[in-house]
């Protein structure tokens, strides 16, 4: 499902540039867990915004679910995100106009789903993640931790979390 072929990213730098992943070749199947560790640094979140379609590489392929995606156009890898990439990211990319409710149901509007199955679907999600009774709330007065669990409204193929939240170890 997932595949890296050889893929290398460089950053500018100054005068020089920074090389962040250098020949980097992976398999991981569908269904499969993979866990990407090391130090600060060494490139995590490099590969992850890679896969993930925020990025791009300076060379090689990233391919996932049988389509190039380092070679799409910007619509493109758009469209493959929206469908096929769920991200939980560190910092909460929440609008903090929108309750949590219109928060999880945006991406669905998005996708083209009715008003009516975004929120059916978002009500549901919440529910699932134990959030049902903050559906109305601002994203400023809802707890870190909150957030978090309310940021993948769609069923994606490929989940990226960059590191998991304090509170979910203890």
């Amino acid at each position: 499902m997932i595949r890296l072929i050889d893929v290398h990213k460089s950053y500018r730098q100054g005068a020089g540039d920074l090389t962040a992943l250098a020949g980097v070749s992976l398999e991981i199947a569908r269904g499969e867990f993979a866990v990407v560790m090391g130090p600060s640094g060494s490139g995590k979140s490099t590969l992850l915004h890679l896969i993930g379609g925020l990025d791009r590489p300076s060379a090689g392929d990233v391919v996932v679910d049988g389509r190039v995606i380092s070679q799409m156009d910007d619509d493109g890898v758009t469209l493959f995100r929206r469908a096929k990439v769920g991200f939980i990211f560190q910092f909460f990319n929440l609008l903090p106009t929108l309750t949590a409710i219109e928060n999880v149901g945006l991406p669905l509007l998005l996708d083209g789903r009715t008003e009516k199955e975004a929120r059916s679907r978002s009500e549901a999600l919440l529910e699932r993640v134990g959030l049902a009774a903050r559906r109305g709330r601002w994203r400023s007065r809802a707890r870190s931790s909150s957030t978090r669990r309310s940021s993948s409204p769609t069923s994606p193929r490929v989940t990226s979390i960059p590191r998991p939240a304090r509170r979910s170890w203890r």
